[in-house]
């Protein structure tokens, strides 16, 4: 179950219901954003329900946008979201396992509070630096 909502399944999608607005968690519900020869990946709501096959076609997107890219940059925005589960970590580790051979940096920004917690108690803060905003992180970033 959702931590703000009902889940359920709705045409092969995982679905959470808030109140009366439906967020269906796709992949395409990812959005990725070039900023500064960076990448931001901003995830969308509903992540507690993400569906483990969903992860497969959202690193496929990523691996579109950066294709072509040496020593890619892949900020993941996560200030959208309060909380999530096993199974986005397993998506943050999937974009890493494609980032990494690269050359490649990748870092988070925006952690709520408990989505830090988490972080830490994973250990996944010692391999992603932590950000308070996209914008801080594209400064560190281009900086180095």
């Amino acid at each position: 179950m959702a931590r703000n909502g009902k889940s359920g399944y709705k045409n092969g999608r995982s679905v959470v219901w808030f109140g009366k607005e439906t967020v269906a968690v796709e992949a395409e519900a990812f959005r990725f954003k070039p900023i500064g020869g960076m990448l931001v990946v901003y995830p969308p709501r509903g992540l507690e329900d993400l569906d483990e096959a969903l992860t497969k076609t959202v690193a496929s997107l990523l691996d579109q946008q950066l294709e072509g890219t040496e020593e890619p940059t892949v900020i993941v925005d996560l200030s959208g979201i309060d909380y999530f589960g096993s199974i986005f970590i397993s998506l943050l580790l999937r974009f890493w396992a494609r980032v990494r051979p690269r050359g490649g940096t990748m870092v988070l920004c925006g952690a709520s509070p408990a989505a830090q917690e988490l972080l830490r108690l994973t250990a996944l803060d010692t391999l992603f630096p932590l950000y308070d905003t996209v914008e801080e992180a594209i400064s560190a970033l281009s900086l180095d």
